[in-house]
């Protein structure tokens, strides 16, 4: 009866314990590396410390008296990964890629346990054993993982060489957008201001990695004039390796900030990786940047090629003066583009400016009229999860949803809109700005003082929650109006109770 249950029981309990790892790696691109750990090191091994010491009191327990102590443990295992599952505000995304891996560690995890339920005949030494396969199982998919990899790595190529084929036969120009942030917002509003003249094929969603653009490329038709391709990188060198599948001819860049940090390590080599975009255009390209942030201005003056840089805090290049921001969105007037003329947008936010700047300075390089832009502007729709107002909700608190992710500049910008409702207590939620490596304290305990000089009551979950409450005190924000939640789930339950109405609730950086 127990080899029987066991059968069962312990390769569910080993594929329930590796689903965290199989997701882990899914959002680390299928990479292990010691940066994509930290963030999340103590979490793994207090895990891997409790089930150790867990299975050894168990091995030790069924060696003595019974094995059922070792299916009693694998059930804990079991309950803990589904109660794990539940409180993930992400999850493993059932690509073709994740299947094929899931298929891979079940099967051969399956094996293991097989092989030990019909190899070893003493209950108790095989219980001793399948715990130790449950222990060794997250290390185990990783090294899976890494087996399956060059039959990957060419699937991959063989699908990204379509593509680079595919683009090769189309004659459209081709636009790449890169930079810390705003990168979608960017892609969406160029979008929407070139199709008043031409056709134009974007990449879908934030896809902005060879396999993302590969999949756009699915969809060409071959009538194509525009070709817009949003460009995400990690690690030096991704950039490059996007370039040389678009070859774009035209650039914008939207601004550098300390953001993946736990793979990049320092400021200078995300900017170095940004700056692929620009070195890869041909001589006769045209970038844009964004001047008001410092290194893209060093970059635009490090520039080869003919270039633009936009301004909302400064009169030259292309520039906005007479700006006028609202809780409805903003107006402003553009100087640089030849004449002056006035543009007004429902988008929220300073940086949306500099966002709409940048593409009319790209549209203008590409013979888009001053009356299209400015039907256009008009009309444009924020991108989900970015400063995205949702309005006011069935118990009367307005919504401003920022939760996508976040950086510096954006919390910046997303207090600035927040500031705004002068009459409303103002509610920011948020777990703080992730993926900071070395620097999460000292830059979460910035957001906290920043949060400090804007909100009037502060919602906080996350392994950020301490550093940003740290710089609410050092700013001499009220103890009693800081919450501090031990998960997402925990957190939006309780809003049901501190929100009232009139309140605006500002959901900020990574929170679904």
């Amino acid at each position: 009866m127990i080899v029987i249950l066991s059968a069962i029981v312990y390769p569910v309990a080993a594929l329930a314990w590796a689903y965290r790892g199989l997701r882990a790696l899914q959002m680390n691109g299928y990479r292990m590396d010691f940066g994509s750990l930290r963030p999340n090191a103590k979490r793994i091994w207090a895990e891997h410390a409790i089930l150790f010491v867990l299975a050894t009191c168990a091995s030790l327990a069924a060696a003595l008296w019974t094995p059922w102590f070792g299916l009693g443990l694998a059930s804990a295992v079991i309950a803990y990964a589904v109660f794990d599952f539940i409180d993930m505000r992400t999850h493993l995304k059932f690509t073709p890629r994740a299947i094929r891996l899931t298929i891979f560690s079940g099967s051969v995890l399956a094996g293991l346990a097989l092989a030990v339920v019909l190899g070893i005949r003493d209950e108790r030494i095989f219980t001793c054993f399948i715990l130790a396969l449950i222990f060794a199982t997250r290390p185990l998919t990783v090294i899976l993982n890494a087996a399956i990899r060059p039959f990957e790595n060419l699937n991959n190529m063989r699908y990204v060489r379509r593509a680079q084929s595919r683009l090769g036969k189309l004659s459209a120009v081709r636009i790449g957008i890169t930079g810390s942030y705003g990168k979608t917002s960017c892609k969406n509003i160029l979008s929407d201001i070139l199709a008043t003249k031409y056709k134009v094929l974007k990449t879908d969603k934030n896809y902005n990695t060879p396999l993302g653009i590969a999949r756009t490329a699915e969809h060409i038709q071959g009538d194509e004039e525009i070709f817009i391709a949003e460009m995400g990188a990690r690690r030096p060198g991704d950039i490059k390796e996007l370039c040389e599948l678009v070859k774009p001819k035209y650039a914008i860049v939207t601004g550098i900030a300390p953001q993946h940090l736990a793979t990049f390590r320092t400021v200078e080599k995300i900017y170095e990786t940004k700056k692929e975009l620009v070195d890869c255009l041909p001589p006769d390209g045209f970038a844009v940047f964004n001047g008001d942030n410092s290194y893209t201005r060093a970059m635009a003056n490090a520039c080869t090629v003919r270039c633009a840089t936009v301004h909302t805090n400064g009169k030259e290049g292309i520039y906005a003066d007479n700006i006028q921001l609202s809780n409805n969105g903003s107006c402003f007037c553009v100087h640089g583009l030849g004449e002056e003329f006035c543009l007004t947008t429902r988008l929220l936010g300073r940086h949306n400016i500099l966002n709409i700047l940048m593409c009319i300075a790209l549209a203008a390089e590409l013979g888009i009229e001053k009356e299209r832009m400015i039907a256009a502007v008009r009309n444009l729709k924020p991108s989900p999860h970015r400063l995205e107002l949702l309005g006011t909700q069935n118990n009367g608190v307005t919504v401003i949803d920022d939760s996508y992710n976040g950086n510096l500049e954006g919390v910046r910008f997303a207090l600035e809109v927040l500031a705004l409702y002068k009459e409303n207590r103002r509610v920011v939620f948020t777990q703080g700005i992730v993926e900071l490596g070395k620097r999460a304290a000292e830059i979460n305990t910035l957001v906290g003082a920043m949060i400090a000089g804007v909100a009037d009551l502060v919602l906080l979950t996350g392994e950020n929650a301490l550093y940003i409450k740290k710089g609410l005190n050092n700013s001499g924000f009220p103890p009693e109006n800081i919450l501090i939640y031990k998960d997402f789930s925990e957190a939006s339950e309780s809003l049901k109770n501190v929100l009232r109405r009139n309140d605006v609730l500002l959901i900020q950086n990574d929170i679904p």
